[in-house]
């Protein structure tokens, strides 16, 4: 492991640690998103944590327009 490797390694950590301290109070009001949470929580990359973020949209972002439409 080079000290580049390792610099970016703990940037990415604590980046990580910092999101999850406010993850409570961004998905607060989402019915049934234990389960995201959860992954959420225990997500140790970044990269992962975004496929995440991915798939909470997909599921629980709705527009006006699919909303009128049901």
């Amino acid at each position: 492991i080079t000290p580049q490797m390792a610099l970016q390694y703990k940037e990415e950590h604590y980046a990580i640690i910092n999101m999850q301290k406010h993850y409570k109070t961004y998905f607060k009001d989402i019915d049934h998103f234990k389960e995201y949470r959860i992954k959420l929580m225990t997500a140790s990359h970044l990269d992962e944590i975004y496929h995440l973020f991915d798939e909470i949209e997909e599921k629980f972002c709705t527009t006006k327009t699919e909303k009128d439409a049901n």
